[in-house]
């Protein structure tokens, strides 16, 4: 028991390992370097529906257009036009989605840095978390946006990720990407976190693992 509980967690550090490693090298590999503590997903549904011939939801062009501007380090001008697209339809659930995921993707560490910045910008990270929870208000089954707010919250607040994702799976229990983010809720921080569960993290590792090998 002991011996296979390591493989789980050697397979769940891996596989949250690789999802970081995805965001950077499907932007810039020549360039960018994945920064696990500041978790934003990217390619991982994406990839992962192509690879299973699934319709891409409208959510995912949004993100798909996004890293379109990111791989050409022209998210600034990107952003100044979701901006102006979200004042013409201020209740569009995806246009909010689509404008918090730019910010973070912007202020992430590897984007800074592929812009010769020195430091990030605080405020527009907490305009990108506004702005998806605005779009969950407006419509509380957009996955996209838990799953983007659950992501951001796995390190820092993982109470709150693991809240936000469990809601996500009671709507979609397949939903691939929102376990692996729980699984690095659940065993982020150890000693710091009071959500912190091993076993649990272990159960949606071994569900992620048969739905997608």
């Amino acid at each position: 028991m002991k011996k296979k509980r390591v493989v789980f967690r050697a397979a769940l550090l891996m596989a949250c390992a690789a999802l970081a490693y995805g965001v950077a090298h499907s932007i810039a590999p020549s360039r960018w370097t994945p920064d696990p503590d500041n978790p934003l997903p990217v390619a991982l549904g994406i990839e992962a529906d192509r690879a299973l011939s699934l319709k891409r939801t409208a959510a995912e062009n949004a993100v798909e257009s996004i890293l379109g501007a990111a791989r050409e380090l022209r998210l600034d001008d990107a952003i100044t036009k979701y901006e102006k697209q979200l004042e013409n339809d201020p209740q569009s659930a995806l246009k909010h989605f689509q404008l918090g995921y730019a910010y973070l993707l912007r202020e992430s560490y590897d984007y800074t840095e592929a812009m010769h910045e020195q430091t990030s910008s605080g405020e527009r990270v907490r305009n990108g978390l506004r702005e998806l929870r605005k779009a969950l208000q407006l419509q509380p089954t957009l996955s996209a946006a838990a799953v983007t707010l659950g992501a951001r919250y796995s390190v820092d607040d993982p109470s709150e990720a693991i809240r936000i994702l469990q809601g996500v799976m009671k709507r979609e229990p397949g939903n691939a990407e929102a376990m692996l983010w729980l699984t690095k809720a659940y065993t982020a921080n150890p000693g710091r976190n009071s959500a912190y569960d091993e076993d649990t993290a272990i159960k949606w590792l071994k569900v992620l693992i048969v739905l997608r090998p």
